[in-house]
């Protein structure tokens, strides 16, 4: 399996198929074949898959100190550019969404659209209200498209 270093942490990662890149992010306790592994096949057809394990999965190693969202993000771009992908369409379940929209949030170049799967559906936790708001003021006009049309759906912000 590949491996690319960033700062003290060794990240794993698996790159399957041909194509336009997809980076998929699993969510906590999951790693790049439990999230996705069903799904690789059908999508290599087309599609270079790109699947990183950030710190705390699979076999990647974890640095020393506090992880951050930051972090996380940082060891996905860094696999997603080891596999050679320089633009890609980004995936992220539950954490690994809260990972995909910092990632988005702080390289808007890199990524072609973002999809968020089973994330948080508000910002009451401090590192997740962070990544909320830094993606929502990297790109207001379509962070707006992350909003419900009808105000009855819209969940109240709880950060400022």
């Amino acid at each position: 399996m590949p491996v690319v270093k960033v700062l003290d942490t060794h990240v794993t990662y698996a790159v399957n198929g041909q194509g336009p890149a997809l980076v998929l992010v699993a969510g906590t306790g999951g790693n790049l074949d439990s999230n996705w592994a069903h799904l690789v096949d059908p999508l290599a057809t087309h599609r270079m898959v790109v699947r990183p394990d950030y710190s705390g999965s699979g076999e990647t190693t974890d640095p020393a100190g506090e992880l951050s969202l930051d972090l996380l993000a940082a060891q996905v771009l860094a696999a997603a550019q080891a596999a050679g992908a320089d633009r890609f369409d980004l995936v992220g379940f539950s954490l690994g969404a809260c990972v995909a929209a910092q990632l988005a949030a702080t390289h808007p170049g890199r990524v072609r659209s973002l999809t968020l799967l089973a994330g948080f559906s508000h910002g009451q936790d401090p590192p997740h209200a962070d990544a909320i708001r830094t993606l929502a003021q990297s790109d207001p006009q379509r962070s707006t498209r992350l909003r419900p049309a009808d105000p009855a759906d819209r969940l109240q912000p709880r950060f400022s």
